[in-house]
């Protein structure tokens, strides 16, 4: 069907054969001066066309072909024919869309292997994308993908260039008058266009001369077909919101023209700009609308220049690219001030209007900013001097991760515990801004917002010095998610009107002064504050006090670290220590709980959160702000690991709050409470048969990491007695436990011989024996443990589906039960193990498992358990992929903080968390630093380096490193005993690993790996069998 039209054409047609077996054609041009393998900075260039079209749009004549551009630049250009065109064999769809399931191969198999024959090759520094029409759905797809697994992508990527696509589409293109309301099922499954409709589609009314008449006798070869579910997916992508997750996590810069007579589009400014608006998470955005171009620009008179523009800003980007990656590998001082300077990426020259965009640029990072105004370019203009003084006074602090002389490669904890923010996000309204004496003084006028963005997740009171004539000036909002930004708060009580919290009035004396937050209105987890002023006021030295981890007063005091030094997985670093950030914003002082019953609208946090002085562990920053035993699970080694003493504190007050509160009626009799005491929960005698084993589970923890066996003893009739909780309600003839109290992390069902339940009574169990010093009563609870997981195996496993079912009642295979049974060891061999490893990964999207047991969501806090499992099943690199799957995406996702880990997501990465099952619909409710989503923590320091405790305190230890395909990582922790540290590099071929290992003298340790292995100490051979005492050694481990 498709021909190439170019007589003169420098391209050459290729075929690729990806690992699948698919193959994929297309052609490829690289001119003489770009065949240096000199590393200069350069780009590739990959070019996806629109649909009905093949490689060959971008070579349509001698006049109209970008090898004329490549050539002059010097650059490698390669366009491929879309799955289903030309020789490229089509996507087997399963359910996704076209668009979905084309940038997934593209992403996964084909730009590696173009990466790989012309990138490499040809020096280049980074790939960029030229897409156009529908090929841009496929384009930013892509760049999607990409940005949620960038540091474990096969090549890089540095921009996205995009035309003929838009937010509204013409009749003429979406086949109906309301294109969200298309049915796929009413189209042909091929649709065909022919010439006649094709010139005038692609180059608009030859009345216009928006083209050359001759090229028309090239264009029969791209007046071809497509699917239906090609144009159906694309207008779906294009119209309703399912591109708009897609486009707003696109992290790399993007160029976006918009042809001013586009028949498929409206080509306006303000639909140019509403467009570029969506891609709140590039690091820069250039649009434009191009006056006298049709929707196929690049065939008409434009298309020369514009082929030009769209190369020339890809040599600047790509080289804007490798100076940030230099950048982010550079070491800086623990403390930068920020300089930066404004970047207009709308038009230049012309009076501002309401919702230009611009970029802040500081250090190696650019921060979005949206600005409202009126037409007067030259109060806008010193406004936006002001804004870029602001940015280079050194009050403004930096909070983004660092690299330290010694601890953790990154670092999201402020420097101090006075904080200013770290940049102003925009404004509405008018609002003057004055420097003086190194002071930024805001003069707001009725009706304006100016909206300041702390960089990472903050809590605690916020102060200002003030002139006004009003006593209610202005009120605040804090927000944790960009997303709901605006003149209240995000929620901390659940409603459906998303309104429950609404703003904070400010009261203050007329005149000058000084206001600071009411301490009962402690707010517990925010990154944007908008000021949202009522009466003319002035405002300066605004700061946040830091409320949380009151026992640190060096916030950056860390005594535990991760990192690794392969650039491919630089991402870990950043994910151990936002987890470890998550952690400590829920170090929470005393009385800063959320008071019951909750006041409405509004919010108070003044009730007292456990038993003593504080600090507590709690559940999460903005809400619940409670102890939770389930939370402690995953925070309280967390803390341990990162912060040493001062995450020990806050464990063992919520535990010993738990104590205090275990139950001594006869009913139930030794169990822990389902919550602290400032909870809903606590107070209605709501119980909990798992999150009782939880408490159990993290006293055990506790211990171990402590090694206060003094503590142990003074509590010790507790576990006895919460142990025989347990005991009594084991069915004699199973062993297991039958469960009668279905609250628990929120999941939905349950019952009956829950496989949660009893994974939990078993770790609990088994645990706790090891620390009993009567042998005959340990060895009744290590009894009862063997015997229930016999009987899980028994009644629970589902050998065909190679997982556990939820209880003997149901088909169900919950991901809880699973993942607990794979963390705690529950599968009677290593085979089992491994399958169910495995199996797990059918619960998989995109971003992360989708659990069964309560459905469209995704749990961090019982993925983060599956996580542990997958690593001590010996599966690390299936961890590593989950890892950066859901972490990454919870890290980098613009919904998010960039700093901490949230409670939960939907199925598609939206905060619609629990939505149907009891949180009112109100995503603003969601959590976004939560305790118990901070798995990797642990799980990078115990698992994959592999340096854990084997006894209290540590007085054994173990090295288990499963680094997988990671090269090389380093990690510390410290317990009372003293500093445990480790690095494990792997070398020749991965048959040898060399570990350098720091212990306390006074400890011994194993060496644990699988297979056939041996070993080197201090250069000597080192009997296996034989334990290794403490201090500082140097191992060569060789298979």
């Amino acid at each position: 069907m498709f021909s190439h039209t170019n007589p003169d054409t420098k391209f050459t047609p290729f075929t690729l054969n990806t690992p699948s077996g698919r193959d994929v054609t297309g052609i490829e041009f690289v001119p003489g001066s770009a065949k240096s393998t000199t590393k200069d900075i350069k780009p590739l260039i990959v070019a996806l066309h629109g649909a009905t079209c093949f490689s060959g749009y971008w070579d349509l004549d001698a006049e109209h072909t970008a090898s004329i551009a490549a050539s002059a630049l010097g650059l490698p250009f390669v366009a491929i024919d879309r799955p289903g065109y030309v020789g490229t064999d089509s996507v087997v769809l399963d359910g996704s869309t076209y668009q979905l399931a084309t940038a997934k191969w593209i992403e996964d198999e084909i730009l590696p292997q173009l990466w790989q024959k012309y990138g490499v090759p040809n020096a280049c520094s980074a790939v960029c994308l030229m897409c156009h029409s529908l090929g841009c759905c496929v384009g930013i797809t892509i760049a999607s993908l990409h940005a949620k697994t960038v540091n474990k992508a096969q090549y890089p990527l540095a921009g996205l260039v995009i035309s003929g696509v838009g937010r509204r589409l013409r009749r003429s293109a979406s086949v109906i008058d309301n294109p969200a309301e298309l049915d796929m099922n009413i189209l042909p499954p091929v649709l065909q266009r022919d010439l006649s409709e094709q010139v005038p589609f692609m180059l608009g009314d030859p009345e216009l001369q928006l083209y050359d008449q001759a090229i028309t006798s090239s264009l029969a070869s791209h007046a071809g077909s497509m699917t239906r579910e090609e144009l159906h997916g694309g207008i779906m992508f294009m119209v309703t919101e399912v591109g708009a997750h897609f486009i707003e996590s696109v992290q790399c810069s993007v160029l976006y023209g918009l042809a001013e007579h586009d028949h498929a589009g409206y080509g306006t400014q303000e639909e140019a700009r509403s467009y570029a608006e969506m891609f709140k998470s590039s690091r820069r955005v250039d649009w434009f609308l191009m006056r006298n171009a049709p929707h196929a620009i690049e065939w008409s008179k434009a298309g020369k220049g514009w082929c030009s523009h769209g190369l020339g800003w890809a040599l600047e980007v790509t080289a804007d690219y490798v100076i940030q990656q230099q950048q982010l590998v550079t070491p800086r001082s623990p403390v930068q001030h920020r300089q930066g300077y404004l970047w207009d990426s709308g038009r230049f020259g012309q009076n501002w209007t309401e919702h230009d965009m611009h970029t802040l640029r500081s250090g190696a990072r650019e921060v979005r900013a949206t600005f409202f105004a009126e037409h007067s370019s030259n109060r806008m203009m010193k406004s936006l001097l002001a804004v870029i003084l602001l940015f280079q006074q050194p009050c403004i602090s930096d909070t983004t991760s660092h690299i330290l002389e010694e601890g953790p490669t990154y670092v999201f904890s402020p420097a101090s515990r006075s904080l200013f923010p770290e940049s102003m996000r925009g404004f509405i309204g008018q609002i003057g801004i004055e420097m003086k004496q190194n002071t930024t003084i805001l003069h707001m006028s009725p009706g304006s917002r100016a909206v300041l963005d702390f960089g990472v997740e903050v809590a605690g009171l916020i102060a200002f010095n003030y002139r006004t004539n009003d006593t209610q000036p202005l009120s605040l909002s804090f927000t944790e998610s960009s997303s709901f930004i605006g003149d209240i708060s995000d929620d901390t009580g659940k409603v459906h009107t998303q309104d429950w919290d609404k703003a904070l009035n400010v009261t203050v004396d007329d005149g000058a002064g000084f206001y600071t937050m009411p301490a009962g209105n402690f707010r517990g987890g925010f990154r944007f504050l908008a000021l949202n002023a009522r009466a003319n006021i002035s405002v300066s030295n605004i700061t946040c006090n830091i409320g949380f981890a009151p026992n640190m007063p060096d916030l950056q005091a860390y005594t535990g670290y991760f990192s690794t030094s392969e650039s491919y997985y630089r991402q870990l670093g950043q994910l151990w220590a936002a987890g470890a950030y998550t952690v400590q914003t829920n170090i929470a002082p005393q009385d800063t709980g959320r008071w019951l019953p909750q006041i409405r609208p509004g919010w108070a946090y003044n009730a007292s959160l456990g038993v003593g002085e504080g600090p507590f562990l709690v559940d999460g920053a903005k809400r619940d702000r409670a102890i939770w035993p389930g939370d402690l699970g995953i925070s309280g080694p967390a803390a341990a690991l990162a912060f040493g003493d001062a995450g020990l504190l806050p464990w063992r007050n919520g535990l010993e709050t738990m104590i205090h509160f275990q139950n001594t009626s006869s009913e139930s009799y030794g169990e822990f409470p389902y919550a602290g005491p400032d909870t809903n929960s606590f107070r209605n005698g709501l119980q909990s048969e798992t999150y009782h084993a939880w408490t159990l589970i993290t006293m055990y923890d506790y211990v171990m990491y402590t090694g206060d066996e003094a503590w142990l003893d003074t509590q010790w009739k507790s576990v006895v007695d919460g142990v025989d909780f347990i005991l009594d309600r084991l069915d004699p003839d199973t062993g297991l436990h039958n469960q009668t109290q279905l609250n628990d992390w929120g999941r939905q069902g349950a019952g009956g011989y829950n496989s949660a339940l009893n994974a939990l009574d078993y770790h609990a169990l088994k645990s706790l024996a090891s620390l009993n010093n009567d042998t005959d009563q340990a060895s009744t609870w290590l009894g009862a443990a063997s015997k229930l997981k016999q009987s899980y195996n028994s009644f629970l496993w589902d050998t065909a589906a190679c997982l556990y079912f939820d209880n003997t009642t149901t088909t169900l295979h919950p991901q809880d039960g699973n993942a607990l049974a794979l963390a705690f060891n529950l599968t009677m061999n290593a085979s089992r193990a491994t399958k169910l490893s495995s199996a797990l990964t059918t619960n998989w999207n995109e971003i992360g498992p989708v659990t069964p047991e309560l459905p469209d969501t995704i749990s961090p806090f019982i993925s983060g358990i599956e996580l542990l499992g997958h690593f001590r099943s010996g599966n690390p690199d299936r961890g590593l992929d989950l890892l950066q799957r859901l972490w990454g995406y919870l890290l980098t996702s613009p919904l998010m903080t960039a700093s901490t880990f949230a409670e939960g997501i939907s199925a598609n990465g939206s905060l619609w968390y629990r939505s149907a099952s009891g949180y009112s619909y109100d995503p603003k409710y969601t959590s976004l630093s939560h305790s118990w989503s901070a798995a990797p923590v642990q799980v990078l320091i115990h698992e994959l380096v592999g340096l854990k405790l084997g006894k209290p305190g540590g007085r054994e230890w173990v090295l288990e490193p499963k680094i997988g395909n990671v090269a090389d990582a380093m990690a510390r922790f410290v317990t009372p005993l003293g500093k445990f540290e480790a690095r494990v590099s792997k070398k020749a071929n991965e048959t040898v690993l060399v570990v350098e290992i720091l212990t306390p003298a006074d400890t011994k340790g194993t060496v644990i790996l699988p297979g056939d292995w041996t070993i080197e100490i201090d250069g000597r051979p080192h009997d296996k069998s034989i334990p290794i005492e403490g201090g500082s050694k140097s191992m060569r481990l060789q298979r």
